[in-house]
């Protein structure tokens, strides 16, 4: 078969596909990571409205553009008693915080290794009226609503360029 995709072979005997052959890259210590398996395990807290997974051979590290649940991350910050807009919230460090440990647990619940957890991540709070920071009209999704990754790196370029020298 030929087909673009990657697929693992199940304990009964049945294939499933994972990602696309062209959203895997290697990260500089030698490491392969397919980047729409990882976005699918951390888009499981109920905090992630989308995010985009980046990593290149230049890095050890991953990455990600996180756009927040508007629903969730609003009924959070009413309960801690916090007022403000959703952008407003979205930048406090407390639900930064938050987001990471949202992502360390869906690590560790996936038993991901280390170099597949993300180190970094920008929380982008510009949404549309869909709660979609990601969307066909900003060019970051296509018709389909699969991330253009080429694009959105190109949008989150200086955000990227930031985390990676923070780390260095």
């Amino acid at each position: 078969l030929h087909t673009g995709d990657i697929g693992q072979i199940l304990p009964d005997g049945a294939i499933q596909i994972i990602d696309r052959k062209k959203n895997i890259f290697k990260l500089a210590q030698g490491e392969y990571v397919a980047a729409e398996e990882l976005e699918n395990i951390f888009s499981r807290s109920r905090y992630v409205g989308q995010i985009f997974v980046y990593g290149n051979s230049f890095h050890v590290s991953l990455i990600a553009i996180i756009v927040p649940d508007l629903e969730t991350t609003t009924a959070w910050a009413q309960h801690k008693g916090m007022s403000g807009t959703f952008q407003e919230v979205v930048a406090t460090d407390e639900f930064k915080a938050l987001m990471k440990q949202e992502l360390e647990e869906c690590a560790k619940e996936d038993k991901l290794p280390g170099f597949k957890k993300i180190k970094d991540f920008y929380l982008e709070s510009d949404v549309n009226d869909l709660m979609q920071g990601f969307s066909v009209e900003n060019n970051c999704l296509t018709p389909t609503f699969k991330l253009k990754r080429k694009q959105l790196q190109e949008r989150y370029q200086a955000q990227i360029d930031a985390m990676y020298a923070a780390q260095s």
